[in-house]
């Protein structure tokens, strides 16, 4: 199975401020690259990756009244990170590559096609991310 990469944000500051204009945090799968990411993004947005379901995208929150700070983003990222650096998170991962096509129509539109077996992978991991930033005090 190919390795995945974790991308997660280079600076708490940047998203801290994000969040305070309304972004939310955003956890995308995408078995192409294989990539996990996490990052802020417009609510509301659509986003044509996810309609074909080329890429699973979850939203997270995090946007709202109360602020966020560096210090606590900076725990979170850990966290996330080391949620998806165990054995349980790469079985998931692995499943998800495993149940994974994409397909590339003649206008150059990708289309992705995952199995139930992948796509409850893909929640799963969406699972043991929010355990993770859970699990932040």
């Amino acid at each position: 199975m190919p390795k995945w990469s974790v991308d997660l944000p280079a600076s708490p500051a940047a998203v801290a401020r994000l969040l305070a204009e309304g972004w939310v945090l955003a956890l995308d799968i995408d078995p192409r690259t294989p990539a996990v990411v996490l990052t802020p993004r417009q609510p509301g947005l659509g986003d044509a990756m996810v309609g074909q379901r080329v890429v699973y995208r979850q939203w997270l929150g995090a946007g709202g009244d109360e602020a966020v700070g560096d210090d606590e983003l900076e725990a979170v990222f850990g966290a996330v990170r080391q949620g998806l650096d165990t054995v349980e998170a790469g079985a998931l991962l692995d499943t998800v590559s495993a149940g994974y096509r994409v397909s590339r129509l003649w206008s150059g539109d990708e289309l992705g096609d995952w199995t139930p077996e992948a796509w409850s992978a893909a929640r799963a991991v969406v699972a043991c991310v929010v355990a993770a930033m859970e699990g932040v005090d």
